[in-house]
């Protein structure tokens, strides 16, 4: 069959397959010497034959005439043991190379870079040793590389990166060493699955495929990489966020569809310092062991479904310096002593140690890459401005159902850059020092139900940028001056509308007398309300004590005692004789 191209004699050699009139159960073997003439033989499949063959004699039986034809090589699920031996290289048309499930053993030859044309290599499930060969990183057709359950070892090459067609790796199951580096990764634009768990002495410092058209949940084996930093944003990945790494310092799967409560197996990430899970279908209750979490620096919750209150040992956060939990269903009032958050003030801040954080040998250099490569990460919009995350803090909890008051120790994180209580229900006075927050440039307590005046100490927010106090019950006199004369200079009057109650400058509200009038009205309600308050409080404290005072005479003067329960007598003496 000098013109054959294409011989099947997968999976026990089809069932025994008749060939030429009789059944053989070992037809390979017997067929293996007789392949020399098949010149024009592109693919060949023999999985799962059940052949015991050495490598090595098996490839220099193959017909040398077909050695630059042959596109595809099937063996896997047999017992090929030895080497692979090193005129692989010689099979240059060569695209499927599958020898999994054998009894392979040695090193993976370099010779293989020859096989330009390879999209998928398939070693695994051998016992292969070695490195994995650098020059794997000339094959820049593959999109499938397996080289799983062996004993490889030694270092990840780092030209794995140029190989931007892989969509699958697995590297899992052997004993690599050493560091997963931007460098591995940055240039595989189209991988979708990634697995280099169960290796002992590998760390993965960081993983990267975001912003990409990812689907499905995430892989069960994730929780068995020795990941730190994971970036997994703005793809369409659902179902529940689940078995990761535990050691992990950096977590942003934010602008996905994942769904489920708030991941429980964080409960134990005490190096956590960076998470985001913004942006998903996330939903139930904030966990009240989120102050566990000490060493968490930013948590962004925003744009999902959680709902109930927000834990009051969010205060114990000590590092955070950036919260958005805003666009949620959070209800209740904001915990007070939100001055425990130390890293919110001045005094207490510090840099952001995202940029510290390096394993392996690389030390300090590998810690700069990865601030580097998280750039982009570490970076959101706020209201009308760019915010850093390492170059600023910030505290959101807009656009949810929150009622009660604005703490008052809220002034105390004087290092926020940008605050936002928008959209929820509070109620009561804006904090009176307000002014001390000298680092805000953004300030948002629109849409509530604020009843107060402003306090003349906001124009003492010399950086401010941006406000808005719209949509309130605000009254009184519009503080002015400073820094608050340039604010929305287009349409300043934005930043108050919806306050029937305010006048002055940037408004066309003078305050005359008649805005004085309604401060004035604004001024006596209350105080009438507090006069009323105080006499209804009087009037029932006096008839308690007076009850009292009444009791205790009866009981410990017998003499007044019985003068009473006479009189008693008497009038129900007169009432029966009135009713005769």
């Amino acid at each position: 069959m000098a013109s054959l191209q294409f011989l099947d004699l997968s999976y026990k050699c089809n069932n025994d397959l008749v060939l030429t009139g009789n059944v053989t159960r070992n037809c390979t073997i017997q067929m293996i010497g007789n392949l020399k003439n098949l010149c024009s033989l592109e693919i060949l499949d023999l999985t799962w034959c059940q052949t015991s063959e050495d490598m090595t004699v098996f490839m220099e039986r193959f017909p040398q005439c077909a050695w630059e034809k042959l596109q595809e090589l099937h063996l896997g699920y047999n017992n090929f043991n030895g080497p692979l031996p090193n005129l692989i290289g010689n099979f240059i048309s060569l695209s499927r190379l599958e020898l999994n499930s054998n009894s392979l053993t040695g090193r993976i030859p370099p010779e293989l870079r020859n096989c330009a044309r390879l999209t998928i290599i398939d070693i695994s499930g051998n016992n292969v040793v070695g490195p994995l060969p650098p020059e794997v990183g000339y094959l820049t057709s593959l999109s499938s590389l397996r080289v799983n359950n062996n004993n490889l070892s030694g270092s990840v090459p780092t030209g794995i990166g140029a190989l931007t067609k892989l969509t699958y790796l697995d590297i899992s199951n052997n004993n690599f060493s050493g560091t997963i580096m931007e460098e591995h990764l940055e240039g595989l634009i189209n991988l979708k699955a990634l697995d280099i768990s169960s290796n002992n002495n590998l760390k993965a410092l960081s993983i990267d495929i975001s912003d990409n058209k990812l689907t499905g949940s995430l892989p069960e084996h994730l929780d068995g990489m020795a990941v730190r930093l994971l970036n997994l944003s703005s793809n369409q990945l659902t179902g529940p966020i689940t078995s990761l790494p535990r050691n992990i310092e950096i977590l942003d799967v934010s602008s996905n569809l994942f769904s489920g409560t708030f991941p429980t197996f964080l409960k134990n990430s005490d190096e956590l310092v960076f998470l985001d899970l913004a942006r998903n279908k996330l939903s139930g209750g904030l966990p009240t062991w989120i102050g566990d979490l000490t060493q968490l620096q930013i948590l962004s919750l925003s744009h999902n479904t959680f709902s109930g209150s927000i834990p009051p040992e969010i205060t114990y956060l000590y590092c955070l310096q950036y919260l958005d939990l805003s666009g949620n269903n959070l209800s209740g009032i904001i915990p007070q002593n939100l001055s425990n958050l130390t890293s919110m003030t001045l005094n207490g801040y510090q840099l952001l140690r995202y940029n510290t954080i390096a394993t392996g040998a690389g030390g300090q250099g590998e810690a700069i890459t990865v601030a580097s490569q998280f750039e982009d990460v570490l970076s959101i919009i706020t209201k009308g401005q760019q915010l850093k995350y390492g170059k600023g803090l910030a505290y959101f909890v807009a656009g949810n159902s929150l009622t009660g008051e604005i703490p008052r120790d809220i002034s105390f994180l004087d290092a926020l850059i940008s605050l936002n209580l928008s959209s929820n229900h509070l109620s009561g006075a804006i904090p009176y020092n307000i002014g001390g927050m000298m680092s805000l440039e953004s300030l948002d307590f629109s849409m509530n139900k604020l009843s107060s005046e402003i306090p003349s100490s906001l124009s003492n927010l010399t950086s401010l940028s941006y406000l808005n106090m719209s949509y309130n019950d605000l009254y009184g006199r519009i503080p002015s001056g400073n820094q608050l004369v340039t604010l929305n200079t287009d349409n300043p009057a934005l930043m108050y509308i919806g306050n029937s109650g305010l006048c002055g400058p940037p408004l066309q509200t003078n305050c005359s007398s008649e805005n004085e009038t309604i401060t004035h009205a604004y001024q006596t309600n209350n105080s009438k309300t507090n006069d009323l308050l105080s006499f209804y409080f009087g009037l029932g404290l006096g008839h308690v004590v007076g009850l009292w005072i009444v009791f205790c005479s009866l009981l410990f003067k017998k003499t007044w005692r019985t003068s009473y329960f006479r009189h008693i007598d008497k009038f129900y003496d007169r009432i029966d004789v009135y009713k005769l």
